[in-house]
């Protein structure tokens, strides 16, 4: 007696999914996919030639992903960088989840669902591969704070009752960004030659940088004890506010203060300007182990790339003065010295660029 509703539950709900698919327009979104990727992909192939389509679609792609050369980092990685780059959002991100499994209407229920698949999808996917960066997994930073956006108007509608979820991981905020000073007095304290290797580390970034550094922290506290106090008042809404302007200006002011720094030990730039005003235009330049597109993009000269070290001493035993871009560990691991002169090299300590050239008065001049 049962065969019937079983049936007819079946086709509907077969039916409620072909109903959604099709709401979903999936080829004339992939139609929409492949003009816009076309648009710019189709004239750079008719410039660049096949080469350039099989290294833009299938090294950049499948071969990156499924056969790396580099950007190794072990299965939960996304798990340890995601929780910082989502920050301070992130503190709310589990209570989000729970209401929205929990408490949320059916059609609200379905956007929650949706928006833990997008996550879920997205990090399981990108962790498969052994090579990772954190901005393979942007695209899933939206889903995260349109759940988080939700959970703060279910908070704010029953206030009395769901305090807790704002009010905790504000009150999780105010004691992190009070522990980051504290523990670092009590490393200089406790262990000042870490103390003291942690400030070499950052010298290369400029002096006052500590400075800057605890203005930001500084911030971020007064923000997240402005929303506390807000909170504890009964102004849901001021929450947010507080919280995003603190971040906003932190922002600010990382972006005007901070990240100009890192120009001296990230930015190809120098060392470009140094390899442009003293090569000559005939002169070849090579990047060993591997092409690193900043350099050509600042010397604005097609670089060539030896992929093993026999074609790297080929190069450098070219008649004729030639420049060598070589990474600080390609260049430790040769088996056999180049017959090439350091020119300048750039600030980073460990993984950075040496430039090299030809002797003056070496033979091949």
């Amino acid at each position: 007696g049962g065969s019937p509703a079983v049936t007819v539950t079946a086709g509907v709900t077969t039916t409620f999914a072909g109903d959604v698919l099709r709401a979903m327009r999936i080829p004339t979104g992939l139609l929409i996919w492949a003009a816009v990727v076309l648009a710019w992909l189709g004239p750079a192939i008719a410039v660049a030639g096949r080469e350039y389509f099989d290294i833009i679609v299938f090294r950049q792609n499948v071969t990156r992903y499924a056969d790396p050369w580099h950007h190794f980092q072990p299965f939960y990685y996304y798990l340890t960088t995601i929780p910082a780059d989502f920050l301070p959002w992130v503190f709310f991100l589990p209570g989000a989840l729970w209401l929205g499994w929990r408490r949320a209407t059916a059609n609200d229920r379905r956007g929650c669902l949706f928006a833990l698949c997008w996550m879920a999808v997205t990090v399981l996917f990108f962790s498969i591969s052994p090579a990772k960066r954190t901005v393979y997994v942007l695209q899933m930073f939206p889903a995260m704070g349109m759940i988080v956006a939700w959970s703060f108007s279910e908070i704010a509608q029953s206030w009395s009752r769901l305090r807790r979820f704002a009010l905790v991981p504000v009150g999780l905020l105010v004691v992190l960004f009070a522990a980051i000073p504290a523990a670092w007095l009590l490393i200089q304290r406790s262990r000042p030659e870490r103390a003291a290797k942690l400030l070499v580390q950052i010298e290369p970034l400029g002096p006052g940088l500590l400075s800057v550094l605890a203005l930001l922290v500084g911030l971020l506290f007064a923000s997240a004890l402005a929303a506390w106090l807000l909170g504890r008042h009964g102004h849901p809404g001021r929450v947010v506010g507080a919280l995003a302007t603190g971040m906003g200006a932190a922002g600010v002011l990382a972006a005007l203060l901070v990240l100009p720094r890192f120009d001296l030990v990230k930015s190809a730039r120098p060392l470009s300007q140094k390899l442009f005003a003293l090569a000559g235009a005939g002169e070849p330049y090579a990047i060993y182990p591997r092409l690193d597109p900043r350099f050509v993009f600042h010397t604005r000269r097609y670089a060539e790339t030896p992929s093993s070290e026999a074609e790297l001493q080929a190069f450098a035993k070219r008649s004729g003065r030639v420049w060598l871009l070589i990474t600080r560990p390609a260049l430790a691991g040769l088996a056999t010295p180049l017959p090439l002169a350091e020119v300048a090299r750039d600030a980073a300590r460990e993984d950075g660029f040496v430039l090299l050239a030809t002797p003056e008065g070496h033979p091949s001049d």
